[in-house]
C-alpha cells in the first residue's frame, strides 16, 4: 500500500514538472524555483519577476553577455545604457548606481549632471532645493560664487532664495541659514534695526591680488568705507582684478561685487585672480656665438640665483618664477644652504650682483623646499628640483611675470619627442668655461635618452634619469 502511494506521489511531481516544462517550452517561459511562471524575456532584465527573484541570480545571469546598446550589471543582467547613473536602481544588486561619479553620463544643454548620476534643469542648481538625490546641486562648492539679486538672500551654502522667505518658519536653505537667529532678530528689529546692526558686521576685505572700493549704503557712516575693516550691514564691496591678473576661470568673470549680509556674512565669495603668465615676446635679437643675448622683457619668469661668498653676493643658478612668493629651480642650486645665503632676483638681465634695472627686483629666501629623496652628489640625481618660498610677495609688472604651466598635464614627456625645438635661458658657463655677462637663449633640439647615454661619457650618464631629458647639438 505504502509503496503504491510512494508511487502515485512520484507519477504526480512528474507530471507537475513535465506540464511546467512543456508550458515553458511551448510559450516560450521560464520557470521560477518556487514554480511561478514568467516570460523568458524577463529573466536577467534587471528587474526580479519572480517573487523568490529566482530570474536575477549571478548563478543565472552571469555568463550572458550584453549587446552593444545595453550594459551590465555586476551580477550579468543586462540593462539599457540609457539607465545608467539615471539616480533610479535598474539592477537588482544597485551596480548600475554605484561609482557614478566618474561614469560618462550626458546630459543636455540645459541640464545639470548630479554627483548621483541623474540630469537636472540647470535652472534648479542653488535655488535652496535639493534636487538630486545626493543633494550635490546645492553643495557649498558649487553655489558659493552663485550671484543672487538684490532682493534675495545668499544661503550660507550658497544658492539664494527671496528675501520673504527669511524667518517664516520653514528652511528655504538646505543649510537653514535663512531661519537662524541672527537673521531672524535683524528680519524683526523694528524701530531697533540701528542698535541691532551695530553687533553685526562682515569680515574685513584685503588681497594682494584685488583693486577693491568698499562703500556703505546705510547707518551714519554712509559712503566710501575703509576694505580692511569689519563692514557693515549693507556695505557694497566692488572689486577687480589688480594690473597683471585676470579672474580664475570663465565663473568668475561676472563676480563684481558682494554685499554684506544681516547674517554678518558676505554675499558670496570675494573674486578669485590669478597671474597673468609670461609669454616671450617675439622680437628678433642679435645672434652671438653658440647662442644670444636676450632682449629684455622676452623671458619676465626668469629668476636669477645669487649666493651669499666672503660677504659679496655671487651668480650661482637660474630658477623660474612660478608664484609671487615660489621660485623653481634645481635641487643642486639650492642643497644644503641656509635660506639667509641666497638671494633671488628678477627681472634681472645681467648676472653681476650690482648691475640692475629700474624694474629690477630682489627677494630674500623664507623657506627651501627640497624633494626629500635627492642627495646631490651621494646620489639620486633623479629628484634634483627644489622650491624657495620667498618673504615677501613679488608685485608683477611687464617684465617680471610667472611662467605658464600646464597643471593639467598628464605626461610630461609628450612634447619631448627627439628633434622637437626648445630654447634654453640662462647665463652658465659659455663656450669660454666662463659664466655669461648677460642673460642668453638658444635654440636646441630634444635628444632621445638612448641616444644620449650613448654618446656621453660614463660619468655623465648618471644625471639621465626619469625626471631629465637630453638636449642640445652634436657640436655643442
Amino acid at each position: 500500500m505504502m509503496l503504491f502511494f510512494f508511487y502515485l506521489i512520484s507519477l504526480m511531481l512528474l507530471l507537475i514538472n513535465a506540464v511546467f516544462t512543456s508550458l515553458a517550452k511551448d510559450k516560450e517561459n521560464f520557470v521560477c524555483v518556487n514554480g511561478d511562471i514568467i516570460e523568458l524575456e524577463n529573466v536577467c532584465d534587471g528587474i526580479k519577476h519572480c517573487v523568490d527573484g529566482s530570474d536575477e541570480t549571478m548563478k543565472l545571469c552571469f555568463h550572458i553577455i550584453c549587446p552593444p546598446s545595453m550594459t551590465r550589471c555586476f551580477y550579468g543582467a543586462c540593462i539599457g545604457k540609457e539607465k545608467l547613473c539615471d539616480g533610479k536602481s535598474d539592477c537588482v544588486d544597485d551596480s548600475d548606481e554605484n561609482n557614478c561619479s566618474g561614469k560618462l553620463h550626458i546630459c543636455g544643454m540645459n541640464e545639470f549632471k548630479c554627483t548621483s548620476g541623474e540630469c537636472i534643469s540647470s535652472e534648479n542648481i542653488c535655488d535652496g532645493v535639493s534636487h538630486c538625490l545626493d543633494k550635490s546641486d546645492e553643495n557649498e562648492v558649487l553655489c558659493e560664487d552663485d550671484l543672487c539679486p538684490d532682493d534675495a538672500f545668499h544661503c550660507n551654502h550658497g544658492g539664494c532664495v527671496h528675501m520673504d522667505a527669511l524667518c517664516n518658519g520653514f528652511k528655504d536653505c538646505v543649510d537653514g541659514s535663512d531661519e537662524t537667529e541672527i537673521v531672524c532678530k535683524m528680519k524683526n528689529c523694528g524701530k531697533n534695526c540701528d542698535k541691532v546692526k551695530e553687533n553685526i558686521s562682515c569680515p574685513p576685505v584685503f588681497s594682494e591680488r584685488l583693486n577693491i572700493i568698499c562703500e556703505s549704503k546705510e547707518g551714519p557712516k554712509q559712503g566710501l568705507v575703509p576694505c580692511n575693516k569689519p563692514a557693515s550691514v549693507g556695505t557694497i564691496a566692488k572689486y577687480g582684478c589688480k594690473p597683471f591678473y585676470v579672474p580664475a576661470g570663465s565663473s568668475q568673470e561676472n563676480n563684481k561685487q558682494m554685499v554684506c549680509q544681516m547674517d554678518g556674512k558676505w554675499s558670496r565669495e570675494a573674486l578669485k585672480c590669478e597671474p597673468e603668465c609670461g609669454t616671450r615676446k617675439p622680437e628678433a635679437t642679435a645672434l652671438i656665438i653658440n647662442g644670444s643675448v636676450s632682449k629684455i622683457g622676452r623671458w619676465p619668469w626668469h629668476a636669477t640665483l645669487y649666493i651669499l661668498e666672503g660677504g659679496d653676493w655671487t651668480y650661482s643658478c637660474g630658477g623660474s618664477l612660478i608664484h609671487e612668493r615660489a621660485v623653481l629651480t634645481a635641487g643642486h642650486c639650492a642643497w644644503q644652504m641656509e635660506p639667509h645665503t641666497i638671494k633671488v632676483a628678477l627681472g634681472k638681465y645681467f648676472s653681476d650682483y650690482k648691475m640692475k634695472q629700474d624694474f629690477t627686483v630682489f627677494a630674500e629666501i623664507d623657506k627651501i623646499i627640497t624633494q626629500p629623496l635627492y642627495q646631490d652628489l651621494n646620489g639620486n640625481f633623479g629628484s634634483d628640483i627644489a622650491i624657495l618660498i620667498l618673504k615677501v610677495a613679488i608685485q608683477y609688472s611687464d617684465f617680471i611675470k610667472p611662467i605658464c604651466l600646464d597643471w593639467n598635464l598628464y605626461d610630461i614627456t609628450e612634447h619631448l619627442t627627439e628633434n622637437s625645438i626648445g630654447t634654453v635661458v640662462g647665463m652658465g658657463i659659455t663656450e669660454d668655461d666662463k659664466f655669461s655677462l648677460q642673460l642668453r637663449e638658444v635654440k636646441i633640439p630634444v635628444v632621445s635618452a638612448k641616444k644620449c647615454i650613448n654618446v656621453q661619457s660614463r660619468d655623465f650618464k648618471k644625471f639621465i634619469t626619469y625626471t631629465s631629458f637630453c638636449a642640445g647639438w652634436n657640436n655643442g
